[in-house]
């Protein structure tokens, strides 16, 4: 039944020296019987945990204590007290207005963060006999192994002693705290370099892995199943270690009286309730308080706290254990009112007659004698290797000879006439020691000098290339503001001329009109009507007219530059499509419904209010292209009403259709200027697909952006210019 006990230290070397260290009049041999290590070696396992430290940048890691509370001293004042809260924990906070303040609140200080983990195993003398080598070497090599096996990544010193007030055969076990290599327990990955905290140093998880590791191999170093309670069984009775220790000297703690009674208690026949129970226990001067927190909600707690009259304070039935705690003493009452068995208290493990040892045979007793024969004979070589250095001070020819042959005799011979002055001796120890030291104390120096150059100079590497950097990229952003400030200022000047040109084709077109108004003449001659090129038309006047016209033509007198948009749009409401041709109403009932076929359409020739058109041969269409007509109308209204306001014609509201063909064969249905439009439409959109042939597709891309933009100015050798877009765009045209 192996006991395990863990606790922490602030300095590992200091508790690797205690684990092999003599206690006074004792020989090393007598305190230490095994000694081994995992990833690192016994003689320096404090430099190789020190060496892991260092590694993972955990040496000398300090954190903050917590703070304590006191009572205040001559010339301090109170200030925090300490509350209940209603889950029954107790919390220091600073007193409020109208309340008593009872303690000192000292902050805690910066100390040294742990770096080793202690834990010791302990065996019984009826496992192990510590007067049984053989049983000692199983029982050492049984917990080597198992640390090995659970915790794998872990650096450990594992001593073997039997020196203790019991004689039991126990096992020290200095981990380092942080963690040597990656490590899975538990199915949880640790990694190499993270402090043991947690599951890891958690003593109930370690036992339970430990038990486990029992009943799975203990049989192979001749141990039996362990007969200690499992953590769940441990938690009904926790004792802690001023409980074991008064007991171990015959006495009894104040826990251990109040579960005494709390046991003869429920033997009485009077407890069957909650109420007579504390009667009872108050008769052995044990007083019960029943705490409910939370009453009369769904989250009601009840717990129990027992005190006695010598004490200070109560102590919660958890703290005693979970036996003593409110459900289960209400249980035990109702099995007591049932008159049935209750449950008990957990009984102790007794530790039973220590283990025999076993009478060796004629053949072991051989074997034992040729071990011992070893054993001396490696103690004879370590001690010579210990005296070889004092027996090279007084000759070193002889110690030479004498080391290489073996001759331990003359190695020790020698050695003991430098140890005739044994402060002579000392001293050179201690110096030799000094030396030792300050060398190392230099190396580290250096090797801390060296870091510490080695960081500032890759922070001023660091620092000198983001300063690069940020140079560059403000160089990249000021060009790239100059180079945006250049394209918009190009780009305004050609809006500004596209606006000069459309005005001053707009007022070309009225002054045609105004001719034509006043000579009765159409606005185009013949030559210029052929199939390739458009008519300079204007839309058929409707049923009403202008209020007013001139002898010009142009109403109150003005062009149409003067007008406002709102005007424009009023004027181009009294014109309408061409007057239909005899016979078409016959052939369709409205302009867009579809006809059975090609049908001859005549094609008229828009002229201004007040001029007779002149009738074109009609024309085969089909009904796609009869819809494309019917649509031509509003959309050249928009269309001029764009360009009258120096805007680029919406190419969403261009009717679907309208192409390379369609303006071959009906160009002479649109005003000029959009026909003109038009036209480097279908350029650019040629233009878009030449790019797309190339693989040029961010040039392609472009293009099709000015075309839903409506801009269809020519598309210069050069290729197209943005006025914005990412940094890269920029880089691949400039």
């Amino acid at each position: 039944m192996p006991v395990i006990v863990v606790s922490s230290t602030e300095v590992a070397a200091r508790l690797a020296r205690y684990t092999v260290k003599p206690k006074p009049g004792q020989d090393p041999a007598e305190r230490v019987l095994h000694v081994a290590g995992n990833h690192c070696r016994p003689e320096t396992v404090a430099v190789d945990f020190a060496v892991t430290r260092r590694r993972f940048g955990t040496q000398g890691a300090t954190r903050t204590s917590p703070a304590r509370y006191a009572l205040p001293e001559p010339g301090e004042i109170a200030t925090h007290v300490r509350v209940t809260r209603p889950n029954g924990r107790r919390i220091w906070r600073e007193a409020r207005d109208g309340e008593a303040a009872t303690h000192v609140r000292h902050p805690g200080g910066t100390v040294r963060q742990a770096e080793a983990r202690h834990m010791i195993v302990s065996f019984g003398p009826d496992e192990v006999n510590p007067d049984d080598p053989e049983q000692v070497a199983y029982a050492f090599a049984f917990v080597n192994d198992m640390m090995r096996t659970d915790y794998p990544g872990e650096q450990f010193m594992a001593t073997g002693q039997a020196d203790g007030k019991g004689r039991a055969f126990h096992v020290h076990v200095v981990r380092n705290a942080t963690l040597y290599a990656d490590q899975v327990v538990d199915g949880k990955l640790y990694k190499a370099g993270t402090k043991l905290a947690g599951d890891l140093t958690d003593v109930e998880k370690m036992r339970d892995r430990a038990d486990k590791f029992l009943a799975e191999h203990g049989a192979q170093y001749g141990l039996g199943p362990q007969r200690l309670p499992s953590s769940a069984e441990r938690r009904k009775e926790k004792r802690s270690s001023r409980d074991r220790r008064m007991a171990k000297q015959g006495g009894k703690s104040n826990h251990d009286i109040i579960r005494d009674a709390f046991e003869s208690a429920m033997d009485d026949p009077r407890a069957v309730s909650l109420a007579a129970f504390i009667e009872v226990m108050a008769e052995q001067d044990v007083l019960v308080n029943e705490r409910i927190t939370r009453a009369g909600t769904p989250r009601e707690r009840r717990a129990l706290s027992y005190r006695l009259p010598d004490m200070k304070q109560n102590v919660r039935g958890t703290t005693l254990g979970d036996h003593y705690a409110h459900e289960s003493a209400v249980r035990q009452l109702a099995a007591n009112a049932a008159g049935i068995p209750r449950e008990r208290r957990p009984e102790r493990v007794v530790a039973g007659p220590p283990r025999p040892v076993e009478a060796p045979t004629p053949a072991e007793l051989a074997a034992i004698r040729r071990d011992v024969l070893a054993y001396a004979r490696d103690e004879q070589l370590d001690r010579m290797e210990e005296e070889f250095s004092a027996a090279l001070a007084v000759d070193y020819d002889l110690a030479g000879e004498a080391y290489d042959s073996g001759d331990h005799e003359t190695v020790l011979r020698l050695a003991a006439e430098l140890r005739s002055d044994p402060a002579g001796w000392k001293d050179r120890l201690e110096d030799q020691e000094k030396r030792a030291d300050a060398r190392q104390a230099a190396l580290d120096a250096a090797a801390d000098a060296r870091i510490a150059e080695r960081a500032a100079r890759r922070a001023a590497e660091d620092e000198a290339a983001q300063a690069a950097a940020d140079a560059e990229a403000d160089a990249l952003a000021a060009a790239r503001r100059e180079r945006l400030a250049q394209l918009g200022a190009e780009q305004a000047a050609r809006s500004e001329a596209e606006k000069t040109r459309v005005a001053a084709a707009l007022a070309e077109r009225e002054a045609r009109l105004a001719e034509a108004a006043a000579h009765e003449i159409p606005l185009v001659d013949e030559e210029e009507t052929g199939t390739a090129q458009p008519v300079d038309s204007a839309p058929a006047p409707s049923t009403e007219g202008p209020e007013s016209t001139d002898e010009d033509g142009l109403v109150d007198g003005r062009g149409l530059l003067d007008y406002s948009v709102e005007e424009i749009e009023e004027m181009l409401g009294y014109y309408g499509p061409a007057a239909p041709a005899e016979g078409a109403a016959e052939r369709t009932a409205s302009p867009s419904a579809p006809a059975p076929g090609p049908v001859a359409v005549p094609v008229a020739v828009p002229a201004s209010p007040g001029i007779s058109r002149k009738e074109q041969p009609a024309r085969p269409v089909t009904p796609r292209v009869q819809a494309v007509l019917d649509a031509l109308p509003e959309f050249e209204r928009a269309a001029l009403l764009a360009l009258a306001n120096g805007h680029r014609i919406d190419d969403r509201t261009v009717p679907k259709g309208i192409g390379d063909k369609f303006l071959r064969e009906h160009g002479d249905r649109l005003d000029p200027l959009v026909y003109e439009q038009m036209v480097l439409r279908e350029e650019k959109k040629r233009v878009a697909a030449w790019m797309h042939d190339l693989g040029r597709y961010d040039e392609r891309d472009e293009l099709r952006g000015q075309l839903a933009l409506g801009i269809y100015e020519p598309v210069e050798d050069e290729g197209p210019a943005f006025l914005e877009g990412p940094d890269e765009d920029e880089e691949q045209y400039e």
